[in-house]
């Protein structure tokens, strides 16, 4: 876990954002990265830097996107930073709760209210990173459990039977189940195939890990790995270099 806490302020009034930056200066260990006075625009900063928001300071009344629809679309992608409200209107309390918000502070907000949330915040943080611990211990000790992959609303486990194959999308990984299922989890190819690098996946090209248990053919000469299960078959682009790689492992025996 990181050991500052960063974040975006999103207001439609100036004032309301000096306000915040100059409360949250005096809280140790936060940095604000950016701050908008448009909704949308802070959305696309988010999207283009996932790894980058812990938390956003949101207003709720503001033109064009107001908190709640910004939250309700920031909630269709992989992305997982928490949500506060910092609002004038108290009545919309009990509505930030039902659009999942972590958090819910009524404008004009004080260094008090910010300090309070940003230690919940750090809580969250510290069970969260006990949860991993925990998972990760389980993983070491039984080499057959499920895979656990982060996901914007927390996380998921597949047992590695049941994924069919996983195929890069920017930053994000999409898994495909073995039973025609797709879910998009928020980590990268890259550390997904580091996390399971001792069972029996096989990068074959830049965007592409098959699960070995359904591999059925690779033909050298058009270049292409076909996967099968249960008469639904998938083919995949990969080189001659790659099919002797995976050849070479196979043999090996790591194909369980």
């Amino acid at each position: 876990m990181k050991n500052f806490v960063s974040l975006i302020i999103i207001d439609d009034e100036v004032q309301a954002i000096e306000l915040l930056e100059s409360l949250l200066g005096q809280v140790k260990d936060v940095r604000v990265v950016k701050t908008f006075t448009q909704a949308a625009f802070a959305l696309d900063f988010i999207l283009e830097n996932p790894e980058t928001v812990d938390l956003i300071l949101v207003d709720i009344a503001m033109p064009e996107m107001d908190g709640f629809e910004f939250l309700k679309e920031l909630q269709r992608y992989p992305v997982n930073p928490c949500v506060i409200f910092v609002t004038g209107y108290e009545e919309f309390a009990i509505e930030a709760l039902r659009a999942a918000a972590f958090d819910f502070l009524l404008k004009p907000a004080t260094l008090v209210d910010i300090e309070r949330a940003i230690k919940r915040f750090r809580l969250k943080c510290v069970q969260e990173s006990l949860s991993a611990k925990s998972r990760l211990l389980f993983t070491r000790l039984d080499p057959a459990c499920k895979l656990v992959f982060s996901h914007h609303r927390g996380i998921f486990a597949w047992h590695t039977d049941d994924i069919f194959y996983i195929t890069a999308d920017g930053n994000y990984s999409n898994l495909c189940l073995t039973s025609g299922e797709k879910q998009m989890v928020t980590m990268q190819i890259g550390k997904i195939e580091k996390m399971i690098e001792s069972c029996h996946f096989f990068r074959i090209n830049r965007s592409t890990l098959i699960n070995l248990k359904y591999f059925e053919f690779a033909d050298q000469k058009q270049r292409i790995c076909q996967l099968a299960i249960d008469g639904r078959s998938e083919r995949f682009e990969i080189t001659p270099k790659k099919i002797h790689e995976m050849q070479n492992r196979m043999l090996r025996g790591l194909l369980k």
